[in-house]
């Protein structure tokens, strides 16, 4: 019988040291306004089919200031959300749906979103961060890397898939790697 696959999990504890939000020049940082539902669809394509509406405003953790929005010329290019966690507690935020236009990737927007996530994440009082990735989102994974987020180990056979991502990542962050040893 096949092992069933679960999401890869990533954990950081506290929001200390995080850079400064640098977005590169001719871009701008804000928060989802109302009319960027389709650019946000665009964004996360396969990861969500249900859209933003059903996915994220009628969630209790939607407020538009969580949604962290990359733009270039007023149009949303890139994607991170600060969330609330699905078991209830308090002190803990869940990076949720990060996402790229394919045009604008490698840009480091990515980097940008994710790391406004985390600022308000702080802001908003929250002790540790988590989110749920996959194996193949290598460019997310080593953004997560970068800001220190480390590997979960809980779950079986994740041990492993970390082993065979390590390779494919490389020297990056090697710190948080030998953190979960």
């Amino acid at each position: 019988m096949a092992e069933e696959y679960t999401q890869l999990i990533m954990r950081r504890n506290g929001f200390d040291n995080l850079p400064d939000v640098d977005v590169p020049a001719g871009f701008t940082l804000r928060c989802f306004q109302d009319g960027d539902e389709a650019a946000w669809d665009y964004m996360v394509g396969d990861m969500c089919l249900e859209g933003f509406d059903k996915a994220i405003r009628s969630n209790r953790f939607f407020k538009p200031e969580r949604v962290k929005m990359i733009c270039y010329e007023g149009k949303p290019v890139a994607t991170a959300t600060a969330w609330g966690d699905e078991d209830g507690d308090e002190s803990l935020s869940m990076l949720h749906m990060v996402a790229a236009d394919p045009e604008f990737r490698g840009k480091g927007l990515g980097f940008c979103a994710v790391n406004a996530a985390m600022r308000h994440m702080k802001a908003e009082g929250k002790a540790a961060t988590y989110l749920t990735t996959d194996d193949f989102r290598i460019p997310a994974i080593k953004i997560y890397l970068k800001l220190g987020y480390v590997p979960d180990m809980a779950r079986e056979g994740h041990a492993e898939r970390w082993k065979e991502l390590y390779s494919k990542l490389g020297n990056i962050n090697d710190s948080n790697k030998k953190q979960e040893k």
